[in-house]
């Protein structure tokens, strides 16, 4: 009887000391694993507040070539006004080296004379049709709507100024 307790206490005794060597391993593993996620939410909230600087770096880029768009589109639609008036019928922006032209055809002035509709129509090159398109302004179509276009663009300078 007394080997037989014996062989139980051992097996006991050897039933515990895995038992304990199991949590050891364990409590080791789920400190591995809290240290690792540690680490990933770390990296995720350093590549977060990375892609945030981006964005923002990406927004103020854009908001600034629109604030040039803004101001080219109002040089060149008031530069249509001023020399409609000289009755020149190609104009330019001068800093753009493509040198794309507007082309005013059917002059408003001859046609107000007539019957006071104006079939007068803007040909805009792409290029400067895309500075409309990229500050989200209409694009004039005939010399009348250049006044109101004019003002959508102050608008909108006055918008990104904010």
């Amino acid at each position: 009887m007394r080997q037989l307790n014996a062989e139980y206490q051992e097996l006991r005794q050897a039933r515990l000391d895995r038992k304990g060597e199991y949590k050891n391993q364990h409590d080791q593993l789920s400190a591995i694993r809290k240290e690792r996620q540690k680490d990933i939410q770390t990296r995720q909230q350093e590549f977060e507040k990375e892609m945030m600087q981006k964005e923002e770096a990406k927004q103020k880029k854009q908001h600034d070539s629109d604030l040039i768009a803004c101001d080219t589109l109002e040089r060149l639609l008031q530069q249509v006004l001023d020399q409609q008036e000289q009755d020149v019928e190609e104009l330019s922006i001068d800093d753009n080296p493509a040198k794309e032209r507007i082309q005013l055809v059917n002059s408003p002035i001859e046609q107000e004379e007539d019957d006071g509709v104006d079939t007068s129509v803007l040909m805009i090159p792409l290029g400067i049709m895309e500075l409309f398109w990229e500050i989200h302004v209409q694009v004039p179509v005939r010399f009348t709507e250049i006044e109101p276009t004019l003002t959508r663009i102050r608008e909108r300078r006055a918008e990104l100024s904010r």
